[in-house]
């Protein structure tokens, strides 16, 4: 009795091993039909899609599209070309443009300034154009200011009509010869007619080289 109730038993566990066997093989056939019929495009699954198996999850399938980056603003480049503007503020230009070099800036000196002109000696003579020997004074003065100029300056001025220079120099007698260094200071004082000769001494005596003219 216990060898017949052991093998019921037994044959009990392979029946149950035959139909787990034989749900496994199911299970792998409708796994393999189905991944076989997704792998074919363009070959619809019936049937298959609206079963769900058992044991075994189905793969997702992504559908989202890749994010492009964001537009700020599209503007036409030189030529008509189409740049658009990312967010990181940079264009994309489907035409690459040439990198520019810049030139190496070039210094130019600043023209040089004129030194000013020196400044001459001077020889101021305070008069009056009715006065005689004032009127006899005129030539020699015109003479010596075409002859030395650069050498000294040569300056007239009628007391008569600006009575304000005859107190400024302090004139009491008409003409009156004023001697100036190229400094400014006065050098020497003369009244009465002046000839040329004696101007010319004079400035020798004063220093001033007007040479043998």
């Amino acid at each position: 009795m216990d060898q017949k109730k052991g093998s019921a038993e037994t044959r009990k566990v392979l029946f149950r091993l035959g139909v787990v066997a034989l749900v496994a093989l199911g299970v792998v056939g409708a796994v393999y039909l189905r991944q076989g019929t997704l792998s074919q495009p363009g070959v619809a699954s019936e049937g298959l899609a609206d079963q769900p198996t058992a044991g075994v999850a189905e793969p997702e399938v992504s559908l989202a599209q890749p994010e492009l980056p964001a537009v700020r603003a599209v503007a036409v480049g030189p030529g008509g070309d189409t740049m658009a503007e990312t967010p990181g503020g940079e264009e994309a230009n489907p035409a690459a443009e040439p990198a520019i070099t810049a030139s190496p800036t070039v210094l130019e000196e600043p023209p040089a300034t004129p030194e000013p002109p020196k400044p001459l000696p001077k020889l101021l003579d305070l008069g009056a154009d009715k006065c005689i020997p004032c009127k006899q004074m005129a030539p020699i003065l015109e003479e010596l200011r075409v002859q030395y100029a650069g050498v000294f300056e040569v300056v007239f001025i009628d007391v008569w009509k600006n009575p304000a220079e005859a107190d400024k120099y302090k004139i009491r007698i008409i003409p009156t010869q004023i001697f100036y260094g190229a400094d400014g200071k006065e050098l020497f004082r003369h009244t009465g007619f002046y000839s040329k000769e004696q101007i010319l001494a004079k400035w020798r005596q004063l220093g001033v080289d007007v040479g043998g003219r």
